[in-house]
């Protein structure tokens, strides 16, 4: 009876394992699937997430592109503008009047009569220009040259210390401190307390005399 009881609880058992394999095999079939579909899945995000970048690239490549052009199209319009710049300044160099003298970007005249520093600088005004501010070697040598200046023929210049003694100043409120001087040899030296405006003398070298020396011409500048 025992041995009966035996046999016939394995094959209980067998049954039941047989039973569970059949089971479970439709379980471990719907997993397999399960998996190649999210596999699916997983390659569509992958493949959209590429088509995606890429198409972003391809638009940020074409905005560089643009904006690459752009900044060309600057560079070209900001050549074009500093050549008409440097034609407009080339124009406007050509337009000294007959009679005047052009150095650098200032035209020059030679007043044709003497008189004292305030007639000469006013006949100047009359001109449209003013007495000259002479800034540099370069100008000095121009002036000298131009006007032929010497012990007998005296220019004024735009510069003096009518305000104050010893507080030389030029007329288009240059600093004379800091700039250009070409003084003669122990000038200024405000003989007789009477010396306050300034003249081109020997070799284009400057001297102070009164005002009022009526003995002098004149070098008027105006800018173009």
């Amino acid at each position: 009876m025992d041995s009966e009881s035996g046999i016939t609880h394995e094959r209980l058992c067998e049954n039941e394992r047989q039973s569970g394999r059949r089971w479970s095999y439709p379980s471990t079939q719907k997993s397999v699937w399960i998996s190649y579909g999210l596999l699916a899945l997983l390659y569509v995000l992958i493949l959209t997430l590429f088509i995606t970048v890429v198409s972003e690239a391809n638009v940020s490549s074409k905005q560089l592109i643009t904006i690459k052009e752009m900044n060309d199209f600057r560079v070209k319009v900001h050549n074009l503008s500093s050549t008409m710049d440097d034609l407009h300044k080339s124009l406007k160099k050509k337009t000294c009047e007959d009679g005047w003298k052009q150095f650098d970007d200032s035209c020059y005249s030679l007043t044709v009569f003497k008189a004292a520093w305030a007639k000469i600088r006013k006949s100047c005004l009359k001109k449209g220009a003013d007495l000259t501010v002479i800034t540099s070697a370069r100008e000095q040598i121009f002036l000298t040259s131009y006007s032929g200046s010497s012990s007998f023929k005296r220019y004024w210049i735009g510069l003096h210390d009518m305000d104050e003694e010893g507080n030389w100043m030029w007329i288009d409120g240059s600093d004379y401190k800091t700039s250009y001087q070409n003084w003669k040899k122990g000038e200024p030296n405000d003989n007789d307390d009477d010396e306050d405006c300034a003249h081109l003398w020997t070799s284009g070298e400057w001297n102070d005399i009164p005002c009022d020396y009526d003995d002098a011409y004149g070098i008027c500048e105006k800018k173009l």
